[in-house]
């Protein structure tokens, strides 16, 4: 669904604008009208569309918030040469590919979605417990600890009120 702003074609190659980087025209724009640092954040997983951003001038600081989530180490393995950080939520899915018609109902097809947002909640849960990440967790796991975890925090929360 598009805002209700016109769509302004990004300064980028198109295949990298078509995954990440999709926040540079705006930041750009923002530049305009603000004399602060700005950090860009969205879907950033290439060294080269981080560079472009700061080089452009969009961006004081790239936000690179879901791999950190399982690549703990990723802007030291950039600033190492590592050229791009993986892209898990390729990979995650709670209904499988066998099933993906049902991904044509937009309950479902939410229902999906969530469920692979929570896998990155997970990780950082498991981080704020354990001190690392758990990247072969399952979705359908994932979200069961999310939903877990939630439920008992709204439970202690209900009883600190009485």
């Amino acid at each position: 669904m598009e805002g209700m702003e016109s769509v302004e074609e990004q300064n980028v190659a198109p295949s990298t604008a078509a995954r990440e980087a999709y926040f540079v025209d705006f930041a750009l724009a923002m530049r305009e009208k603000v004399n602060l640092p700005l950090m860009v954040t969205g879907r950033f997983r290439t060294r080269a569309a981080m560079d472009y951003a700061i080089e452009s001038g969009a961006a004081d600081v790239i936000g690179i918030a879901r791999p950190l989530c399982y690549v703990t180490d990723g802007p030291l393995q950039l600033l190492n040469g590592l050229t791009e950080l993986p892209r898990k939520e390729e990979d995650l899915a709670l209904i499988p590919s066998s099933l993906g018609f049902l991904k044509r109902l937009q309950l479902l097809k939410a229902v999906d979605n969530f469920a692979a947002i929570y896998w990155f909640y997970a990780q950082l849960y498991s981080l704020g417990r354990t001190g690392r990440t758990n990247p072969g967790l399952s979705v359908f796991a994932a979200l069961r600890e999310v939903e877990g975890t939630h439920k008992r925090l709204l439970a202690a929360r209900a009883r600190s009120r009485c």
